[in-house]
């Protein structure tokens, strides 16, 4: 039982004003918190999942999503 691997997606703008999108594996939380303070090229994080295997010894994905939105101020 327990948390197997995660996966870290991310997104950043790119020049043209599209998403470009990103993905990072991680197997302890310690590399998670590592991959989501990024300070060198960072970019938001979108969402993580976790996969391992529950009590019964069932495989399961965990999904945290997160939104964030950026408000212009209108000049």
């Amino acid at each position: 039982m327990g948390m197997q691997r995660g996966t870290v997606y991310t997104r950043r703008v790119n020049d043209q004003g599209l998403f470009d999108y990103y993905e990072y594996t991680f197997n302890s939380a310690d590399e998670l918190f590592q991959l989501c303070l990024k300070t060198v090229n960072p970019t938001t994080v979108d969402r993580i999942v976790l996969e391992g295997d529950d009590e019964t010894g069932e495989h399961r994905l965990v999904t945290l999503k997160f939104q964030s939105v950026t408000r212009r101020n209108p000049d």
